[in-house]
């Protein structure tokens, strides 16, 4: 047994262990000691032992081990079902971004804004049809977002897909929670993600809801039933991108309406209104308002934006079913991004080499989607977009997996409740005789006559026409006894004779 405590460095030790030459366990250990605590010492005293003592070949290791670890890039997913039905590669992608998947069961802190912000904010919804909040997210999970679109882009994946992160959720719950107290709406999940690159621009001008008139669209006080939250994940400035809308005030049709926008705006493109804002802030506006995203210059920054729906339930109904301070499952949040990738088809083009794994994920987690949403009026737009593909489909398993989403669908709307059993119709039965208590005891009180019915207004005369209608011709003998003259009443019979004469 080796007892001398003679020096000896990481790769002279593993040498010895290998070649036998060592058997002392406790010796071995107590070498591997002294290596983590050597690893583990500051920069500057490595730097000091550099100096002052000779470079062995355990020295040059730690050395390496000590020195900065360049990050490897992360590992981004592809547009393969395996890697976007897989939570675990979801996980690994948002490490690199300090993002998180499903490790938050709540919304957590929930800030409110004080009564007098809540007036003001309700006033201006009514007057304008959108309002501003401030100052009120974090730029760094934020920035962390953005950063992981990037990513996404390089892999043309839509950056619909960092609703995955927890992160992203948790934006949506705190800005709408914020605004609840406002018009008393709730988060129904219907989301999009926007990224306008340069030299690209926003969607045009459009009605989030058209359709939708003032009787059916808003409440007695007049805020709108449904609203549209805009968050800006980005600086969104009239030098790059932003939105531009014409105030409700300014709008003849806000109320009610169809004409083509474009005519509206026309009318009213003096009162055109820029809204830039900053991040950390957000917009929200109702579905009758005209708005729509500007072009972003050549040379401009990317602006990504996140976009949600707050909405009355009796007059839209959620896509997915959740408690406002629940955050959804994994699978809950694949068939909602498959969704609306989907369902906002029709304005933003799927990639082709993303439509089966969408149309596959919608196959899987169909369940996590609410019946009532998918037929919704407002969401018939999902079925046409998904026979589109299923017609345009370029290869067989995007056809069938189109094929088996529009079976589904039909069979939702064939379904119908069985009506409850009828019970058998009999005859009615005549109606019991009154008992002789009834007779005798409390008899019916006698009923009055019915008042004589009255003729109809304008039914003789003069009309409102000043069209003259003859009377009625009344009977004979009516006529006759009005016109005859009175009678003079019968002489009184004579009175009896006196007793006795």
């Amino acid at each position: 047994m080796r007892t001398h405590c003679q020096k000896v460095n990481w790769f002279t030790l593993s040498k010895h262990v290998q070649m036998g030459e060592v058997t002392c366990l406790s010796y071995v250990l107590d070498r591997l000691n002294a290596f983590v605590l050597k690893v583990c010492a500051s920069k500057e005293n490595a730097a000091q032992c550099k100096e002052t003592s000779p470079k062995s070949d355990g020295d040059k290791a730690m050395s390496m081990m000590t020195s900065p670890v360049e990050v490897q890039p992360p590992m981004i997913p592809s547009a393969s079902l395996k890697d976007v039905d897989s939570i675990g590669t979801w996980h690994h992608f948002g490490e690199s971004f300090g993002l998180h998947v499903g490790l938050l069961g709540d919304t957590g802190r929930v800030d409110h804004l004080s009564s007098e912000s809540v007036q003001s904010l309700r006033t201006a919804m009514c007057l304008e049809g959108y309002i501003k909040l401030t100052d009120i997210l974090p730029g760094c999970s934020l920035n962390s977002l953005c950063d992981a679109i990037d990513c996404l882009r390089s892999v043309d994946l839509p950056p619909q897909f960092v609703l995955v992160f927890d992160e992203a959720w948790l934006v949506a719950s705190r800005v709408s929670a914020l605004l609840t107290p406002v018009y008393s709406l709730a988060n129904i999940h219907d989301f999009f993600v926007f990224d306008v690159s340069p030299g690209g621009a926003g969607w045009g001008a459009h009605r989030d809801r058209p359709g939708k008139s003032f009787a059916s669209g808003f409440s007695a006080d007049g805020t709108p039933k449904y609203t549209t939250v805009w968050v800006p994940l980005t600086d969104a400035s009239t030098s790059t991108s932003c939105m531009y809308v014409v105030p409700a005030y300014a709008d003849p049709e806000y109320a009610q309406g169809e004409g083509p926008v474009v005519n509206v705006i026309a009318t009213s493109h003096q009162h055109i209104r820029a809204l830039p804002v900053s991040q950390g802030c957000a917009l929200a506006w109702s579905h009758r308002l005209i708005h729509w995203g500007s072009a972003s210059p050549p040379g401009a920054h990317r602006r990504m934006a996140l976009s949600f729906a707050m909405a009355d339930t009796d007059f839209e109904t959620s896509v997915l079913q959740l408690s406002p301070d629940q955050l959804p499952s994994f699978e809950s949040r694949l068939a909602l991004i498959a969704f609306s990738l989907l369902f906002y088809h029709h304005s933003q083009q799927v990639p082709p080499t993303l439509r089966c794994t969408l149309l596959q994920i919608i196959k899987r987690h169909v369940h996590c989607l609410r019946t009532e949403s998918l037929l919704s009026e407002a969401k018939s737009i999902f079925a046409h977009n998904v026979t589109t593909i299923r017609n345009t489909a370029t290869s067989e398993e995007e056809q069938e997996a189109a094929e088996a989403v529009c079976r589904y669908l039909d069979s939702l709307r064939n379904e119908s409740p069985e009506p409850p059993p009828q019970p058998p119709q009999h005859p009615p039965s005549p109606p019991a005789p009154p008992s002789l208590h009834t007779l005798l005891v409390s008899p019916e009180p006698p009923q009055p006559p019915a008042p004589p019915r009255l003729p109809p207004p304008y039914a003789y005369g003069y009309t409102k026409s000043l069209a003259f209608v003859p009377p009625p011709p009344r009977r004979k003998a009516a006529a006759e006894a009005e016109t005859a003259s009175p009678q003079p009443p019968p002489p009184p019979p004579p009175l009896p004779p006196p007793p006795g004469v």
